[in-house]
């Protein structure tokens, strides 16, 4: 048997450090679970029922979506029972519940349960297409529901998304401070940054010490591209594209 570590955190974690949620990330991360399911849905000879979805087994690791524990998951063989009735009351699929044949529709279901918890903590009401998609998988009756992880994912793709819902779910701040002066954050932050980049998670290095060096430096190096007060460093020490924000009042990131 070979496993994976998996680097990340779960999106239950996530969530609860998040102010608010918003849609892009809803979108987002339903169409990356509908491939998973696809995927484990059309194995051969016999699909996988993962039967346990819940935000403790969606890890994110940086822009990817990844699953664990499949204790309970069973193989769909198109006849008998093919269900265990163990999971999470709240996100289980109700024809789970009354004892009934389990189908591809029962992932659907409580993939649409997890996708309707995010909605309720967006700061604003979402939007009335994503709405009515959410309803629809969570829908009582299996053959209401989407039949094919696919048909859904095709259904989170026709959602728009404005300006204004961009990559809001993604910011936060990371502090680095140095003890004294010449400790070294600034090198520190620049490397994490880049690191961060490469690695394909956006990151932008903002200095908060009130010195102007760091925009006197930027100024100088004439490497660095200038774009509204952003610079951008093409290649430090071949790791990666830096931003920097070299004023004021910015925090660290």
């Amino acid at each position: 048997m070979i496993e994976e570590y998996i680097q990340g955190e779960s999106l239950e974690t996530f969530v609860s450090h998040q102010k608010s949620i918003s849609e892009e990330l809803i979108v987002k991360l339903g169409i990356q679970l509908c491939d998973i399911f696809t995927y484990l849905h059309h194995l051969s000879p016999y699909p996988i029922l993962y039967q346990d979805l819940k935000p403790e087994h969606i890890i994110l690791c940086g822009d990817q979506v990844k699953l664990l524990d499949f204790g309970i998951a069973s193989f769909f063989t198109g006849f008998g029972k093919n269900f265990q009735l163990y999971g999470t009351s709240r996100y289980c699929a109700p024809e789970i519940l009354r004892g009934q044949p389990v189908t591809p529709a029962a992932d659907i279901y409580s993939l649409g349960r997890v996708l309707t918890e995010l909605s309720d903590a967006m700061s604003c009401r979402c939007s009335r297409q994503l709405r009515c998609i959410l309803e629809q998988a969570c829908a009582a009756d299996p053959a209401d529901r989407c039949q094919e992880a696919c048909d859904l994912k095709a259904a989170l793709l026709r959602v728009p998304l404005s300006e204004n819902q961009q990559s809001s779910h993604l910011i936060r701040n990371i502090a680095v401070i140095g003890s004294r002066p010449g400790a070294g954050a600034t090198h520190i932050s620049i490397s994490l940054v880049s690191t961060m980049n490469q690695k394909h998670i956006p990151a932008i290095y903002a200095a908060a010490d009130g010195s102007a060096s760091l925009l006197h430096a930027a100024r100088a190096n004439h490497r660095l591209i200038d774009q509204s007060g952003i610079f951008i460093y093409g290649s430090f020490r071949t790791m990666g594209t830096v931003y920097l924000f070299p004023f004021r009042r910015m925090t660290a990131l």
